[in-house]
């Protein structure tokens, strides 16, 4: 699965695009979705999964003008059901990353979090009728895109154009005073995805720096705001634990890792905010509006 559209270009009609961006998309969901269920002890299953349903529900907001209505709706829930489901699972094996050394053994406890999570995720595949019922949602969604657009014209590059404008004013008006300020990290990460798999699908009715220059700007900058978010959910597992557990070595042993966790955390912010500075804000937004107002 690539998340760039191959053989796309500027003046290609919007809807054979958005045919094309659905179904690349929700293709990929279908497969780490059976692969998660499958092959459980492989974790990047579960990110996986994640992640290209959030591709999916990008690439079906930008064409929600295009969908009938009643499938766009089934399929959101159904997509949120799977990324939700998947995220559980995600969460232990990001949690075990950041306190479970090389070979040794998973906490109990939490084993039996990421076991319960797998079984719920097992679950819905079977009451989505082991990917059929999803199968069929796609198959209708993009054969009711096409019967209902048949004679629209409109070119991919006035739609890519009036598309990106709000998400990119959405990123930058998004950004944090401060690293110090969780929820606004917060805010500002999910505003960058929802930039970054808009930028994914729209990619080819751009010029070649969109992707090239804007678009590896942007993922590492996301990279260091995922490294907050788990270096910030992984303090509260522990300072959850600590409140839980009577156990006076399992404490110790809380409070030691709480107490690395803040250090990485110190040193987290820090790094982010070198490398995003007022100066360098204003030099991607403006970057930003040279190339996204000159599609190819």
């Amino acid at each position: 699965m690539i998340k760039w559209l191959p053989d796309v270009g500027p003046a290609d009609r919007a809807v054979d695009v958005a045919a094309r961006s659905l179904r690349s998309r929700l293709d990929a969901v279908r497969a780490y979705f059976r692969r998660a269920v499958k092959d459980p002890d492989e974790p990047e299953n579960f990110h996986q999964a994640r992640v290209w349903t959030r591709r999916a529900e990008s690439a079906l907001s930008l064409y929600e003008d295009l969908l009938p209505p009643r499938q766009l709706k089934r399929l959101r829930k159904t997509l949120r059901q799977i990324r939700r489901a998947a995220g559980r699972v995600r969460d232990c094996d990001v949690f075990a990353k950041r306190i479970v050394g090389k070979g040794e053994v998973w906490p109990k406890k939490l084993r039996k979090e990421r076991k319960r999570a797998h079984k719920k995720l097992g679950a819905l595949y079977d009451r989505l009728g082991r990917d059929r019922r999803l199968r069929r949602q796609v198959e209708k969604l993009i054969d009711r895109l096409r019967t209902r657009n048949a004679d629209r014209t409109e070119r991919f590059a006035d739609r890519a154009r009036t598309a990106i404008r709000p998400l990119v004013d959405a990123f930058f008006d998004a950004s944090p005073a401060s690293a110090s300020d969780a929820d606004a990290l917060h805010k500002f990460r999910l505003a960058g995805k929802d930039l970054r798999y808009a930028m994914e699908s729209l990619a080819p009715a751009f010029a070649p720096p969109f992707r090239d220059e804007l678009y590896p700007t942007l993922a590492n900058l996301q990279e260091r705001l995922g490294v907050l978010n788990d270096l910030s959910s992984t303090e509260e597992r522990l300072t959850k634990r600590i409140d839980e557990t009577g156990d006076p070595a399992r404490l110790s042993d809380l409070r030691r890792r709480l107490a690395g966790t803040g250090e990485e955390m110190v040193r987290a912010r820090q790094e982010f905010e070198k490398n995003w500075t007022p100066s360098i804000r204003d030099a991607l937004r403006t970057r930003f509006t040279e190339l996204c107002g000159n599609p190819g």
